[in-house]
């Protein structure tokens, strides 16, 4: 098998096994239902697009999609926590929302980067690429398919790693700002299943009405 997948050919006709049809098939995700599947979630690289492109992920909808294709997945999903007691609490309440709903959640205090020399103007940053990566390699053995959601290219390392283990490797992440080498590897974008992974609040908001 090649492992190194490159990216297909979108709308391909697929069924589910059962014999019906499903709409808005994603061939990326159809691996084998019995595959193994690691999910490895970046919420700091998720948090800024998701706010430039105006609509959010609805992590719940997220795993009821990849229950389509596959019975057996693990999610880990790696958190920054705020300083401020406010905003710690908001992501105290996330963290509790996402383990409720199966995933395992990783967290750190977010890092507070001065932009300038006078020690005014910040921004705060976490990285969680090094722990993710580790974890990567800690469960590689148990999994048969490693999903990186993250547009950090950086994770083109992780990709090799998979690659020389024997693993399918597959990235999902928004379009918009999305480096070259993520282009050139087996991906998805979350542009090409928002119908099913959007929060319904965003629709709202929008005015847009879902049609089930």
């Amino acid at each position: 098998m090649n492992y190194e997948l490159k990216n297909i050919e979108k709308n391909a006709p697929l069924t589910l096994r059962s014999g019906g049809v499903i709409k808005n098939i994603i061939p990326q995700f159809d691996l084998g239902i019995n595959k193994k599947v690691g999910v490895f979630i970046d919420d700091a690289n998720m948090f800024y697009i998701q706010k430039e492109v105006g609509w959010k992920i609805d992590w719940d909808k997220f795993k009821k999609l990849l229950a389509t294709y596959f019975n057996k997945v693990r999610y880990q999903y790696y958190l920054g926590m705020p300083l401020e007691k406010d905003k710690k609490i908001m992501n105290q309440k996330i963290k509790l929302d996402m383990e409720e709903i199966g995933f395992i959640v990783k967290t750190k205090p977010l890092k507070k980067i001065f932009t300038d020399n006078v020690r005014r103007d910040f921004k705060y940053k976490c990285n969680f690429d090094v722990e993710m990566a580790l974890d990567v390699a800690r469960l590689i053995d148990k999994l048969d398919v490693v999903i990186v959601i993250s547009g950090d290219s950086d994770f083109l390392a992780v990709k090799d790693f998979c690659v020389e283990k024997h693993k399918l490797y597959l990235t999902i992440c928004f379009e918009k700002r999305v480096p070259w080498e993520i282009r050139k590897m087996r991906h998805v974008f979350f542009e090409e299943i928002k119908n099913e992974v959007q929060k319904n609040s965003d629709l709202r908001r929008s005015g847009v009405t879902k049609v089930l």
